[in-house]
């Protein structure tokens, strides 16, 4: 029996007695049989190999006549559950001690019990506690903090929801680089389908690498519903935030320290190093645009195309049938949507500031107080925005060139026309009819 197939010790027993259960025997064949098994000996899975004396194993047969399976388990001891280097009254006290705050470790335990002349200092052991609280687990969680409804979900239609996390790859031979580079794998899966949007591959984790692979996915798959992420800090950064209040994307963080809450993303990952990572050649040169074209094409020659199992069909044919009102975006205006915001007041001369950047926009902006968008991993472009209305490229100011452009005179302005009404004139016809 492998310690795979081993489910009880009954079913060892048994597997020991087996020769004995059907047969009939003359009389003294039978304990004759039992000492041709007493005399042998046999693998346990967890305890290796072992043998039996004469009376265990004749214990044993009369056991399952009378009792069946049930009489080859172990009987368990009558005080299991109890603690005999812990008496009762102490042990209600630690259970009362650690309902009153669930965060007491067992040696604070310990020692509070000592402070408190409840017990002498070293008379209890921290695994006599740990027995202890082991034991009462369901009474302690009964009293412990309130627990949220943890339940299976699926969503019905393609992009109601994406599910994003980042796989630590391994160490490679990159192009241009000396020593061996880590990979860090990005995606996002589809819930409804297993469709996976974008993978890509880059050497860091991080902000600009995630909004990347975000963009390439919506390019292709359209704009997600809700995105369901982990609590890294760039997924927690206002940009993401941002970028999703403007293309109407819900974002929903796990609870930290649930992974199992983004299980279709988490067993992805499991797909992806056994049919992917582990084909990657060790001593290979790559290159991480070859990397990424790669990558693409496992996802979409191989992944797509096999049937999973809770579905019942590929993750391509899962998207196309669910497939309802799938939205792509403006390629241009995505572009924009995935830029850092922030806001500025444009100076007298038409400039303002931007992370140490001197930056031009029209002076008819003068005064105004603007939205600047901008690339931040970058800032080749920024974008100038007033009330959320595009107004403006604006470009980096130039102040020696500036100091040598002629000024355009003011254009002179259109004299208003006159109402016709004067205070003073007024007052004056005032005074000559009291006269």
């Amino acid at each position: 029996m492998s310690q795979k197939s081993y489910e009880s010790e009954g079913l060892y027993r048994f597997s020991i007695i087996a020769p004995l259960i059907n047969e009939t025997f003359a009389k003294g064949e039978l304990k004759k049989k039992i000492r041709e098994l007493a005399g042998k000996h046999y693998e346990h899975p967890l305890r290796g190999w072992e043998k039996f004396a004469f009376k265990t194993i004749e214990e044993w047969l009369y056991n399952y006549r009378r009792c069946g399976l049930s009489g080859l388990e172990k009987s368990r001891r009558k005080d299991t559950g109890l603690s005999r280097s812990i008496s009762p009254e102490i042990g209600e006290l630690i259970l009362t001690m650690k309902k009153e705050n669930p965060k007491r470790s067992a040696g604070r335990i310990i020692k509070e019990l000592a402070m408190a002349g409840k017990t002498r200092p070293g008379e209890m052991k921290r695994s006599s506690v740990y027995r202890l609280l082991s034991n009462h687990r369901q009474e302690l969680k009964a009293h412990g903090e309130e627990r949220k409804q943890i339940r299976k979900f699926a969503f019905e239609f393609s992009n109601e929801c994406w599910q994003s996390d980042v796989c630590h790859g391994p160490y490679l031979y990159i192009e241009g680089h000396r020593n061996k580079r880590k990979i860090y794998l990005y995606a996002f899966i589809d819930d409804a389908s297993r469709i996976i949007p974008h993978m890509g591959i880059a050497f860091a984790e991080n902000l600009e690498n995630f909004l990347e692979c975000l963009k390439t996915g919506i390019q292709k798959k359209g704009i997600p519903h809700r995105l369901y992420l982990d609590n890294a800090a760039y997924y927690r950064s206002p940009v993401v935030s941002t970028i999703g209040a403007r293309l109407g994307i819900k974002v929903i963080y796990c609870t930290p320290y649930s992974p199992y809450k983004k299980g279709k993303i988490e067993r992805f990952w499991r797909t992806c190093r056994e049919g992917f990572l582990s084909c990657l050649d060790r001593n290979r040169r790559y290159t991480l645009a070859e990397l990424n074209r790669l990558a693409q094409m496992w996802v979409e020659k191989d992944y797509h195309h096999n049937i999973h199992s809770s579905l019942g069909k590929s993750p391509l044919e899962a998207w196309q049938s669910k497939a309802q009102n799938i939205n792509y975006p403006d390629i241009e205006r995505l572009e924009r949507d995935f830029l850092a915001e922030e806001s500025r007041k444009v100076r007298k001369d038409g400039t303002f500031s931007l992370k140490g950047t001197c930056c031009e926009a029209d002076t008819m902006l003068a005064g105004e107080k603007v939205t600047v968008r901008y690339n931040p991993f970058k800032r080749d472009r920024v974008f100038v925005y007033l009330k959320d209305q595009f107004m403006q490229e604006a470009k980096a100011a130039d102040e020696i060139e500036n100091s040598k452009a002629q000024r355009q005179p003011v254009p002179d302005l259109q004299k208003p026309v006159s109402s016709g009404i004067n205070f003073l004139d007024l007052l004056q016809k005032e005074e000559k009819s009291d006269v």
